[in-house]
């Protein structure tokens, strides 16, 4: 087997198809923080000091409830509680200091507790509708999302809150695969963005350029991000957006750009460390790529992600052991992991090193990655074709390569390469057919 075509497991239309295994969970509660109330950005954040000074003409319970009010824009929820209770306790039983106490309990994530608390306040005051944005909020940070999308739509009916219930009720349809809704929310959020609103500036940029990447639609995703960071220039989500939308649209200049930045800002988020390892392996610096793989692989544990990516590098350097160690960690972190199972039976079937290959162990990785994938993964299919022919298989290899050549699309890159390979097996089966006939008419004789 060439070694060419182990290196075309870099090829891009195939890194595409792969890359989609990778990407974060569409639309996870990545945004926790902006959906938790009243958390903001370091540089938004009020000043306590200005809060306890010239608290001469306020009642205690009042300084109370301002102070309240700062700690839950600086998301410190317990403390916010803390002062809000007293201010209860010093005779502000008003609904509003009760709703910021549910508001805390949302943020300290006591979920059940803000719920009942919540009940008891719309029940004793049915006038406090904002209370149902507070519900939808638990819904969904508790994955109830069709309950999160009741209670929002309870307050956009009443016209409460619009900007923040249309963007709980947008987050709530993406989990559930609901875009071309989802989409519809998030504008309205976005129009009326420039009321009173809970979340992060940028957050509705971000959802919304989430959603269009779901779409496909890239450009314009592109553009929601832009305006994120025109909000926070150094929001990280966005510039991961940005990245990732790039990656999808095999503009891997842009993305090597966007990388860059991302490196400026947070050089240690596991997202930076990703976005370079990829990107500068994409221009072929390899050694650059392996190291900021190695960190990335360093800081993710669990993930199987760093690890296949590192062996990507480290094949392109030649260290074929060490891909291979690589590939074998990542499998030992996520035993079904696609992009690791095919990469590790490429590299065991068509490793220049003969000391690395092992074509039967590469079967039974390959046989396994095309069962998981349910047998619609052409490069799979492709490399399993590659490990039956290291074997002498050749007509179940011409098989498995027709079958992969069905799946790829017209216009796909890999045809040709693809072609000839069975080519190549075809002319190996006819080989083998001639000698075994060459075989049989000399015991005859």
């Amino acid at each position: 087997m060439p070694t060419e075509w182990l290196l075309h497991s870099v090829h891009l239309s195939t890194e595409i198809r792969m890359f989609a295994y990778f990407r974060k969970p569409c639309l996870t509660v990545a945004l926790y923080g902006c959906l938790v109330t009243g958390a903001v950005d370091a540089s938004d954040r009020p000043d306590l000091t200005a809060v306890t000074a010239n608290t001469s003409q306020r009642s205690p319970a009042q300084q109370l409830v301002e102070r309240g009010q700062a700690r839950l824009a600086q998301g410190e929820y317990a403390a916010a509680r803390s002062d809000f209770e007293r201010a209860w306790r010093a005779g502000d039983h008003s609904p509003e200091v009760h709703w910021h106490i549910i508001r805390c309990l949302v943020g300290e994530q006591k979920f059940g507790l803000a719920e009942e608390e919540s009940y008891r306040l719309l029940n004793d005051h049915p006038e406090m509708t904002p209370v149902f944005v507070t519900l939808a909020q638990i819904a969904f940070l508790t994955e109830d999302y069709p309950l999160a999308i009741e209670h929002a739509t309870k307050a956009i009916s009443q016209g409460v809150r619009m900007a923040d219930a249309c963007f709980i009720r947008a987050y709530a349809h993406a989990r559930l695969g609901n875009f071309n809704v989802a989409l519809a929310n998030i504008k309205v959020s976005l129009a009326e963005s420039n009321r009173e609103t809970e979340f992060r500036a940028e957050a509705p940029y971000l959802l919304h350029g989430a959603i269009l990447k779901q779409l496909q639609q890239h450009r314009d995703a592109l553009l929601a991000y832009e305006r994120a960071l025109r909000v926070n220039e150094n929001s990280m989500d966005a510039l991961l957006g940005q990245w990732e939308c790039y990656q999808q649209m095999q503009m891997a200049s842009a993305a090597f750009l966007v990388a860059e930045e991302m490196l400026k800002i947070n050089p240690i988020a596991i997202e930076t460390l990703q976005a370079c390892a990829v990107s500068h392996r994409q221009y072929e610096e390899f050694e650059i790529a392996a190291r900021f793989a190695a960190r990335w692989r360093a800081a993710s544990l669990p993930d199987s992600r760093p690890c296949v990516e590192e062996s990507k590098s480290l094949i392109g350097l030649g260290q074929w052991q060490l891909a291979r160690g690589a590939l074998e960690e990542a499998l030992i972190r996520d035993d079904q992991c696609l992009p690791a199972l095919g990469d590790l039976a490429r590299l065991l079937v068509s490793c220049p090193d003969s000391e690395v290959r092992d074509a039967i162990y590469a079967e039974q990785l390959a046989q396994r990655a095309c069962e998981l994938s349910h047998w619609d993964s052409p490069p799979l299919i492709a490399t399993l074709a590659a490990a039956h022919a290291a074997q002498g298989h050749a007509e179940i290899a011409v098989d498995l390569m027709t079958r992969s050549l069905v799946l790829l699309p017209a216009d796909d890159a890999s045809r040709e390469l693809y072609a000839d390979l069975r080519q190549q097996y075809s002319g190996a089966r006819t080989t083998a057919v001639a000698t075994e006939v060459r075989e049989q008419e000399q015991k005859a004789q």
